[in-house]
């Protein structure tokens, strides 16, 4: 009974501290995004430990009480997107976020309907809430398991959208370092309380609420102690990116070189489709170092090289082999059409194959 009391304080009481630490970071004036994100993510964690205590003295309808729970923690798994793609330089693609954000919204409405299932099929309740001690149908209890993996899947989906990779991480920024590890805190005692729901472990999802707690008191204490700790680390992932992308003279010299022995051979542009990822494959050289290679060191897009490389050819194949068709030299250096081939030809050259053969 002492214990449980002393639960219900600390959770109640953590509640309030949270949410008005979300609400005072969104008072104020700085519009930094990460203070932003920070603030709803606060006051989405307060709440849900307000929520979690207030579910303990009254209870609320099912269909009302899942769907609370699912706005706040839909809320609060925004707010960590929207923190961790600051911290990774942005969206690489504008509108990937809204999509995601929509995506949430369905995810969240298919877990309200889920548990309309245990009616259609009559499922009769299998466990206890190990939360309020309410009985549990089977797809309900699914419900709520899958509610703690809405914030978890943002933060892997945040790291593919953003601008900047995993892989740009500099090893020797302590920020980046301490920020990376209460991430996989946070993931893993979030883990800890789906777990305690799904397996109703009474200890494992108390212990994993108090431990989240003390991880956003922490945390607080942290940013408060060091309050540009998000702008440090974006700065340092943005330094190791740059340098991570940056080629050297001898470098591209390489590449350049690599590149004019794989172009002949003559199936290479054969493919209409002919992607980077191909040329990437092709040559051995990572994608995002041939398009560094093009745009810094050529001044030019993948498709306009590519474009440069079959015209080159195709000159080649006038000049070399004069009984071949301008059909056929056309699909030989990878244009699905003739049009297309002369249109391109004329642009690149100034003259169209036909005239750029009769004047060999």
């Amino acid at each position: 009974m002492a214990a449980d009391l002393l639960y219900d304080f600390f959770r109640s009481s953590t509640g309030l501290c949270l949410a008005a630490i979300g609400l005072g970071f969104l008072a104020q004036p700085l519009r930094q995004p990460a203070r932003k994100a920070l603030g709803i993510l606060y006051l989405s964690a307060g709440t849900a430990f307000l929520f979690s205590w207030f579910s303990g003295y009254l209870t609320l309808p099912a269909p009302l009480d899942l769907l609370l729970l699912l706005a706040i923690t839909y809320a609060l798994g925004v707010s960590v997107l929207d923190l961790i793609v600051y911290l990774f330089g942005g969206e690489a693609q504008r509108g990937t976020r809204r999509r995601l954000v929509r995506t949430g919204l369905a995810w969240s409405l298919l877990l309200w309907l889920l548990p309309f299932l245990d009616r259609l099929f009559g499922l009769e309740s299998t466990r206890l809430s190990p939360e309020d001690q309410q009985l549990l149908t089977p797809f309900r209890a699914v419900a709520y398991f899958a509610v703690y993996l809405w914030p978890i899947a943002m933060a892997v989906v945040a790291i593919r959208i953003a601008h900047y990779r995993l892989t740009d991480l500099p090893k020797e920024s302590r920020s980046v370092r301490l920020l990376i590890i209460n991430l996989a805190v946070a993931v893993v005692l979030l883990l800890g309380i789906g777990g305690g729901l799904l397996f109703h472990s009474g200890p494992l999802y108390r212990w994993g609420h108090v431990a989240l707690q003390v991880w956003f008191l922490a945390g607080y204490l942290f940013i408060q102690a060091r309050p540009d700790t998000f702008q440090q680390a974006r700065k340092d992932i943005e330094v190791s990116h740059k340098h991570r992308l940056a080629l050297t003279g001898d470098e591209a010299g390489a590449i350049a070189h690599r590149l004019e022995k794989l172009l002949l051979r003559a199936e290479t542009l054969a493919d209409s489709g002919f992607k980077l990822s191909d040329l990437a494959k092709a040559s051995g050289i990572p994608a995002y170092r041939l398009s560094v290679f093009f745009n810094a060191h050529r001044g030019l897009s993948f498709s306009a090289w590519l474009n440069e490389a079959r015209i080159k050819q195709a000159c080649s194949l006038l000049r070399e082999k004069k009984t071949m068709s301008i059909l056929d030299i056309a699909f030989e250096v990878g244009y699905s059409s003739k049009g297309t081939f002369n249109s391109q030809f004329q642009r690149l050259t100034g003259t169209t194959p036909s005239a750029y053969r009769k004047s060999l």
